[in-house]
């Protein structure tokens, strides 16, 4: 298989991209995204590639603008074999990756969803019909059935929405699916969609790569936090909800692939008096405040009155 030039060198640590990894990953799944569910000994399948092999491409992290068709079959096979992250680049990508980073945090999320992503062309309303249309056919349909209860809030007009929706649009034939109703072509085609897990709300965190300072902090969104002295010197990655306000944010802490903990806001007081070990990364317990300590003896005390003493009331 034909090696391409924005292969080059540093490895993938496994859950842990780079804004460059990232890029190539999702291009990658950009050219297969629309074959995904096709066998690789379809017929056909060898024109298909063929064909996207013809296009010129935005390659991330080269001037190449063409893809070798068993190059793109290569990307095929990896990812049905490991998913999005099997098209992570083994080696660091070349400098280069502007437009490429548009939506990238979109583009991850449906990548793992197994989600093909397509933007339509500016100005180009046509290859937009379809959500014209849903957005016509609301207005005529919908929005005169509304009453002056389904407008109180915005809770109210999303029920009045969705049961429109299920009890109407649902039941209605449309020209775009042959006059066949949109519950009945569900019925007729739904068996191979794949439900999301319990653990899809974990796709749409952010993530941010940080390296963990000598003092245990690392910092995002101007804000620090301390994380496991252990992890002094290593990169990390931050996942968090990026909808909330970064001092309301819960952010995670990932090493190696896996969870470690919660971050925690650093107590800036408490912070400067930790003392650490450099060479085993372990935390050192600090010496109790003076005011633990116990009363020294005065001077007086030191004295055993049954001494003998000179005239000058030394020993």
């Amino acid at each position: 298989m034909p090696t391409d030039s924005f292969d080059q060198d540093v490895s993938y640590r496994g859950g842990e991209l780079d804004p460059k990894q990232q890029a190539i990953a999702l291009f990658r799944y950009s050219v297969i995204a629309d074959i995904i569910q096709l066998p690789l000994q379809q017929r056909g399948l060898y024109k298909l590639l063929s064909e996207k092999a013809e296009r010129e491409y935005n390659i991330p992290g080269t001037l190449r603008r063409r893809v070798a068709a068993e190059t793109i079959r290569g990307w095929l096979r990896a990812y049905r074999r490991g998913g999005f992250d099997a098209l992570v680049p083994k080696e660091r990508a070349g400098a280069g990756n502007g437009s490429a980073f548009r939506s990238r945090q979109l583009g991850v999320v449906c990548a793992k969803l197994g989600i093909a992503l397509i933007h339509a062309r500016p100005y180009t309303p046509q290859g937009k019909g379809k959500m014209e249309r849903w957005f016509r056919t609301v207005r005529m349909q919908h929005l005169p059935l509304l009453a002056a209860e389904h407008l109180s809030s915005l809770e109210a007009m999303n029920r009045a929405l969705a049961a429109w929706i299920e009890g109407e649009y649902h039941h209605a034939p449309l020209r775009g699916l042959h006059d066949e109703t949109p519950a009945d072509k569900w019925a007729r085609t739904s068996a191979g969609v794949r439900m999301p897990d319990s653990n899809v709300g974990d796709l749409f965190l952010s993530e941010q790569r940080r390296r963990v300072q000598k003092d245990r902090t690392v910092t995002l969104d101007g804000v620090a936090f301390e994380v496991d002295a252990a992890l002094v010197g290593d990169h990390v990655t931050l996942r968090y909800d990026p909808a909330k306000a970064p001092p309301k944010r819960t952010v995670e802490v990932w090493h190696q692939g896996k969870r470690i903990e919660i971050a925690r806001r650093v107590d800036v007081l408490a912070n400067c008096f930790i003392k650490r070990n450099s060479i085993t990364r372990q935390l050192q317990v600090p010496k109790p405040d003076a005011d633990e300590l116990p009363e020294g003896l005065s001077l007086r005390q030191l004295v055993d009155p049954s001494a003998d003493l000179d005239d000058e009331g030394l020993f």
